[in-house]
């Protein structure tokens, strides 16, 4: 067996070929396993892979939070005469000042037949369409149109409130287009509001008072 005086890893030693194989594999500098290619940003320093980062929860414009469905009331579907209208329906209550109800009238002033809605005395089916006019949504609604019927004078007849529970949105005025002898349905448009919960109509003044008819909104479904 033949030796040789070999010089690995920079000094000379005097060893057998095995020993020299030994010592060839020690001197090999250790592999480079440092991230190579598009995929070394996926590693951390250590080669631990980096947990990918969670999806943004935050709803976009094709992940709609809210959705809305049309409503329309129109009091024509009352039966019965002039029957209080109060919490018949179930995405509106309709109410008055103390001492005074909302019924559905039929006198022919609506803007829809045979219904519209007025102000009454409680106990009494008189209507008198005076008084204070409360809407209490169930869920709050937007784009809301209404008519005020039986306008008999021009300007001003009267002022609408508009709330998002206790805090105010706005307040506008009611106009009204008709005379004493021909009076006339003047729609109300607050589809401007957004967010609305209750509707407050104060201030009436119009000679022989006001109807309130068709409120159509979309309501936030729940």
């Amino acid at each position: 067996m033949f030796c040789f005086v070999l010089d690995f890893c920079g000094a000379p030693h005097r060893v057998l070929p095995i020993v020299s194989m030994i010592g060839l594999l020690a001197c090999t500098p250790p592999a480079d396993t440092s991230p190579r290619g598009p995929d070394s940003e996926s590693l951390a320093p250590t080669g631990t892979p980096v947990a990918p980062k969670p999806d943004d929860p935050t709803p976009g414009p094709d992940k709609p939070d809210v959705t809305w469905s049309a409503v329309s009331i129109d009091f024509d579907d009352l039966e019965g005469f002039r029957p209080v209208v109060g919490d018949v329906y179930p995405e509106a209550s309709f109410t008055s000042e103390s001492g005074f109800d909302v019924r559905a009238i039929t006198v022919g002033q609506g803007n829809s037949d045979p219904h519209y809605a007025c102000t009454t005395r409680t106990g009494s089916t008189s209507p008198s369409c005076e008084e204070a006019f409360f809407v209490d949504f169930t869920r709050p609604i937007r784009g809301l149109r209404f008519f005020a019927t039986g306008t008999n004078r021009t300007g001003p007849v009267a002022t609408v409130q508009l709330f998002a529970d206790s805090a105010s949105l706005g307040t506008e005025s009611i106009e009204g287009w008709g005379t004493q002898s021909s009076p006339e349905v003047s729609e109300v448009d607050l589809s401007g509001y957004t967010g609305v919960t209750r509707l407050e109509i104060v201030d009436v003044d119009d000679p022989a008072g006001l109807g309130w008819d068709d409120f159509t909104f979309e309501q936030q479904d729940p």
